[in-house]
């Protein structure tokens, strides 16, 4: 019997945006074992991470909306948008909703106290 040097082919079935790579090593009768794992073009974004720099920065927003009130406040966002682009988008994320707008008012009401007491 002679050896004959045969040459495979391995397809990948995946989707665009996942690629797979291959990890060939031998086996301890000699054989060749090709493994594939599949692996993502784009890591996973870190879901936790993105969900709590958004909630500290909608924190930010209310605490300085309760703190210098709303007319100090829309005087501010007014004036960032003079300002280059990136104060242009802070103005345009400093923008209040009805929601924000009435937790603010919550939250400078329930603080009331507490800022009579640091005065």
């Amino acid at each position: 019997m002679a050896y004959v040097e045969q040459t495979a082919t391995f397809t990948c079935n995946a989707r665009p945006p996942v690629r797979c790579a291959g990890i060939e090593s031998f086996n301890h009768d000699g054989v060749l074992v090709a493994r594939y794992k599949r692996k993502r073009l784009l890591p996973d974004l870190p879901w936790r991470q993105v969900a709590l720099f958004l909630l500290l920065g909608m924190s930010l927003r209310m605490v300085t909306y309760s703190d210098l009130g709303p007319v100090a406040y829309a005087e501010r966002a007014k004036s960032l948008l003079n300002g280059n682009m990136a104060e242009q988008f802070a103005a345009t994320v400093m923008k209040m909703d009805a929601v924000s707008e009435r937790v603010a008012f919550r939250f400078r009401h329930a603080t009331r106290g507490l800022r009579d007491l640091i005065s």
